[in-house]
């Protein structure tokens, strides 16, 4: 996996198969999983930006979402 992104009150991680995990930043509780990008490795770190985590898959593509 890469190197977590810190949001304002979550931590959001990607697995190299392109799995988003985000967590709540005071008890850890996973509150979202999500396949960012069927068929496509990530090996870079998940950026967040004004309320929008960004990854960015090995074919060149980026996914943005909403942190909630």
């Amino acid at each position: 996996p890469s190197a977590p992104a810190i949001g304002q009150d979550d931590v959001h991680v990607v697995s190299s198969a392109g799995v988003l995990t985000s967590l709540n930043g005071d008890d850890g509780n996973i509150y979202r999983g999500f396949r960012l990008t069927p068929g496509h490795w990530v090996l870079a770190a998940p950026t967040v930006a004004d309320g929008v985590i960004y990854a960015s898959a090995m074919d060149g593509s980026v996914t943005a979402l909403r942190v909630r």
